[in-house]
């Protein structure tokens, strides 16, 4: 980032879906098997920070077929998913909670910093046990890691 000499390129190894995880195993990998050490990557510890709505919104099913499901998650976000592949597909965003600038301003209370809903309960412990860390720390939100993916949650694409 410095654009100075570094021993290496990280390599970071995120996993995989859990689906990819059972057939790995399924094909012999034994069970438990630590990813990163499996594939050599680089050691990260994680933070996860809920940069969304704090308090966040209620799960709400909207419509249930023998296909799909459509519903409002906890980010407000309308969606379907095809039944019994959450896991394995993305599901389809059909709506997004702010489109327009009285949207923003109804759900402002929800933005707001609100520290207690967005960092891990235990916050206080994992400070003290990162002081001494040498990996590198990622803050990762919600299910999206870095400035996009919160951003477009809101107002989508």
């Amino acid at each position: 980032m410095r654009l100075e000499p570094v021993d290496h390129v990280p390599f970071f190894v995120s996993g995989g879906w859990q689906a990819t995880t059972e057939r790995w195993v399924s094909e012999g990998m034994p069970r438990g098997t630590d990813l990163c050490d499996h594939f050599g990557g680089d050691r990260q510890l994680y933070l996860p920070v809920h940069y969304g709505f704090a308090p966040k919104f209620e799960d709400l099913v909207i419509e249930e077929t023998d296909e799909y499901v459509v519903y409002v998650n906890h980010e407000g976000i309308t969606m379907r998913e095809i039944r019994g592949h959450a896991e394995t597909s993305m599901p389809q965003f059909i709506e997004f909670p702010i489109k327009t600038r009285d949207d923003f301003r109804r759900h402002l209370d929800r933005l707001r910093l609100n520290f207690a809903d967005r960092v891990p309960q235990n916050w206080v412990e994992r400070c003290a046990g990162w002081r001494d860390r040498t990996d590198p720390l990622l803050l990762f939100a919600d299910r999206y890691g870095g400035f996009f993916g919160p951003l477009r949650n809101l107002f989508g694409l």
